[in-house]
């Protein structure tokens, strides 16, 4: 049996990728409205429970309601700065959104750019999730992505998700929609369907 062909994909990065793929493998705490207003809804309920002799319980419960306010205020601006942080440092390193290739062979991932080329063992991977808008893979504090919008062929999605789960294991996000496979090709016309 002959050694499949790597495959090879070309991309480039937004700032806006790595964000969004980056919440992928580290998913950040997401406080909704609803979650807030629940939050309300059991304060108004605890205080009108409350008889007028509760009033040190009244004034600890208002505190903490004030401090759990200010800790979403703090985890939101952090959620702003780091957003503005990545933005500027797109802006600033220009390199950053040079294209680059990505080949995934048997043996390692090697991604390659003008500026320099690193070759990893798939060995070294541990981490791998899926959404409908990207393929996220890495190990400790080394994070790869490939937007699915860099693959427009269903096929080749697929082919991806093969070679991801086959090498790091199954994508624990569990969110992608499932890609139906292409029809193989046929033997004797080459792929054509004459």
């Amino acid at each position: 049996m002959s050694e499949q062909q790597p495959l090879t994909i070309t991309l480039s990065y937004t700032a806006e990728d790595n964000i969004r793929a980056a919440r992928l493998l580290r998913p950040q705490l997401k406080l909704t409205w609803r979650h807030m207003v629940g939050l309300l809804g059991l304060v108004v309920l605890v205080l009108i429970t409350l008889s007028e002799k509760d009033q040190v319980l009244l004034l600890f419960i208002v505190g903490s309601v004030c401090a759990l306010g200010g800790c979403c205020g703090c985890l939101l601006l952090l959620v702003i700065v780091r957003k503005a942080r990545l933005e500027k440092l797109y802006k600033t390193h220009p390199y950053l959104v040079d294209p680059r290739r990505f080949v995934f062979s048997e043996d390692a991932l090697d991604v390659i750019s003008e500026k320099h080329s690193t070759h990893m063992e798939w060995s070294l991977f541990s981490d791998l999730k899926e959404d409908a808008a990207y393929f996220v893979f890495g190990f400790a504090n080394v994070l790869y992505f490939v937007p699915k919008r860099a693959i427009p062929d269903l096929a080749v999605q697929m082919h991806l998700r093969l070679i991801l789960e086959q090498k790091i294991g199954p994508s624990s996000a569990g969110k992608a929609k499932p890609i139906v496979p292409p029809p193989p090709p046929h033997p004797t016309t080459g792929g054509r369907n004459d």
